[in-house]
């Protein structure tokens, strides 16, 4: 028992680990792909896109670019950030009608071979078996949301359930990259900061 405590706790921070490798090692390739695109007020409306989007297909590193934009302008860090929040949360609400609506097999099993079968399951057992409250978790994780708001939706959670687990979840992980990023922007290099 303590053995499987042990690696469970090495692969969560080695998972960290490679997380916080990956996110820093790639920023100036980012920062380097999207250089003045990060002051345009477009980038914003990309921000929000991509944060509803991510509902669907959870293939989007949506903090990372919040924390690009941020990097530039650290003054804006919880408005961008309330910004991806309620735009996960309005295309979370499209996911879970679109799932009440049509619940048939077809676009859950179309959803579960796109995302990958067993994610799927684990998730969804997951979900299934503490609800709006397995919801927030996800949300609040790494895993992908669409089959946690697919067993929600096909259980009949109430949608303000569903938009208050989404939002809570990615408000505290959305904000807490947001602030980090505006608050020790030393961590991520150097950056010419704008202020607004």
């Amino acid at each position: 028992m303590i053995n499987e405590l042990d690696r469970k706790r090495s692969l969560g921070s080695s998972l960290l680990e490679r997380l916080w490798k990956f996110t820093t090692r790639n920023l100036p390739w980012w920062r380097q792909r999207l250089g003045s695109r990060l002051e345009h007020p477009i980038y914003v409306v990309f921000v929000a896109a991509i944060s509803c989007l991510n509902s669907f297909f959870p293939f989007f590193p949506v903090e990372l670019f919040v924390i690009l934009r941020v990097l530039r302008r650290p003054r804006e860090w919880w408005a961008l950030s309330g910004l991806a929040v309620a735009a996960s949360v309005v295309g979370t609400l499209i996911l879970a009608h679109l799932f009440q609506l049509h619940s048939s097999t077809g676009l859950t099993a179309w959803l579960a071979h796109h995302l990958g079968q067993a994610s799927w399951d684990h998730v969804a057992t997951f979900v299934r078996s503490r609800g709006a409250y397995g919801l927030f978790l996800v949300a609040i994780s790494f895993l992908p949301l669409p089959p946690a708001v697919a067993v929600c939706a096909l259980s009949r959670v109430p949608a303000w359930e569903i938009a208050a687990s989404i939002g809570g979840a990615h408000c505290l992980k959305y904000g807490f990259f947001s602030w980090l990023a505006s608050n020790f922007t030393h961590w991520f290099g150097d950056w010419e900061t704008v202020e607004s």
